[in-house]
């Protein structure tokens, strides 16, 4: 059985000056003879790459490119993605490492917390209204606060980085606190004073008014010095403040309508509820 055997040899510094020096280098063979390099190899001299870099132990090429002035990303990456999609040949593939790898492991984790923000504030809230209706009142507020917080970029020419990203699940938080003030309040006045749902709603939406424009206000005011501000990093600081200002803006205005309207369609399931059992 024949067995093929690779050695790597490491000669003293200064030793090889010309391709002509490795022939005579002389290697023993199995009886122990001394024999030249070149009667059993052939030296070809061409280019090749000075190092050899594996990933997952496979060959691998970087390639590293830096963004335009106000570049997106988000939009190099699908690009350069669309593009080897394409243009590669069989047999080769692509994946991103590095800060790519990381930017897109960012938006994962920072989706999977959003959706898991969303479902534990729609138990604690079910737990708290004892009821699994008037939590999806309150939620109703988050459309609203992304949509404005996505027309706030799209307008200021921002782009949807992982700073605007954190941005709108602060965000999040700020709309449910206004939609909680509303429901909790409006639940308080029918358990309490037996007011009917209509005027247990306006009752609430005088009352709480002032502290809801109140933390709106405070809210979109801490977030101008991000959008005006100069000097390094303002380029990342810059959407998140635009996402915190449009989205608060933007669902201030919709919790003290939408979310009463909601409200007042979802007690007829409460009473439906309550009816079959």
């Amino acid at each position: 059985m024949a067995v093929d055997m690779m050695y790597a040899l490491k000669l003293k510094e200064g030793s090889i000056k010309s391709p002509k020096d490795l022939e005579r280098l002389y290697v023993r063979n199995i009886a122990g003879n001394l024999i030249p390099l070149s009667e059993l190899v052939s030296i070809k001299e061409q280019k090749t790459s000075v190092s050899i870099s594996r990933v997952n132990r496979q060959r691998a090429v970087a390639v590293y490119g830096n963004l335009p002035p106000k570049g997106s990303q988000s939009a190099a990456i699908n690009a350069s993605e669309d593009f080897l999609k394409k243009n590669l040949p069989p047999g080769y593939t692509f994946a991103l490492e590095g800060a790519a790898a990381g930017f897109a492991e960012s938006f994962r984790s920072l989706f999977q917390a959003l959706i898991v923000g969303i479902l534990v504030a729609y138990l604690i809230l079910a737990v708290q209204f004892n009821s699994f209706i008037h939590p999806i009142s309150v939620l109703m507020a988050l459309p609203f606060s992304v949509s404005g917080a996505f027309l706030t970029l799209w307008l200021t020419n921002q782009s949807l980085s992982i700073f605007s990203f954190i941005g709108l699940i602060v965000l999040m938080g700020i709309a449910k606190k206004n939609s909680i003030m509303l429901v909790e309040f409006a639940n308080q006045l029918r358990e309490k004073d037996h007011s009917s749902v209509r005027d247990a709603l306006i009752k609430s939406g005088e009352v709480r008014l002032r502290p809801i424009l109140m933390t709106s206000i405070a809210t979109i005011a801490a977030a101008i010095p991000l959008v005006m501000g100069t000097g390094l990093g303002h380029e990342t600081r810059a959407p998140m403040g635009w996402a915190i200002i449009g989205g608060s803006l933007i669902s201030t205005i919709f919790t003290l309508f939408v979310v009463p309207a909601i409200y007042e369609l979802l007690t007829k399931l409460e009473k439906k509820s309550k009816a079959s059992i």
